[in-house]
């Protein structure tokens, strides 16, 4: 009986499923790891559904809401950064999608074998 042919997968194509869809898991579907791409798909979707509730409801809470509230005044008055405003700005849903995407990253520069453990040419 032969072995079947097991063809490596190419990292530039890998590399590229993971900047554009990373978030959606593509990368690692593409690298046969189901399960890690089932837990980003899983959770960027969730998260979706969370913005898009609290857009619905009217309730877009922020870490920046919190914190003035918490201390009564501004960011300005803070000391805090413009761009950091407005990523604190962003609803409390939006933060797994920022670490999803830190996970990818995360992945695209250390991961070299694919789900079955051949490496990517």
């Amino acid at each position: 009986m032969v072995p079947p042919v097991v063809s490596a997968k190419r990292r530039s194509t890998y590399i590229l499923l993971g900047f554009f869809l990373g978030v959606f898991g593509a990368n690692n579907f593409y690298a046969e790891e189901e399960h890690v791409g089932n837990i980003k798909l899983l959770g960027t979707f969730s998260s979706l559904f969370l913005l898009f509730m609290n857009h619905v409801n009217g309730t877009n809470y922020s870490v920046i809401d919190f914190l003035s509230s918490r201390y009564e005044i501004s960011p300005e008055m803070m000391g805090i950064p413009i761009p950091i405003v407005s990523l604190l700005s962003l609803p409390y849903s939006a933060l797994p999608l920022f670490f999803l995407w830190g996970w990818t990253l995360f992945d695209l520069c250390l991961v070299q074998k694919d789900g079955k453990g051949v490496p990517f040419k």
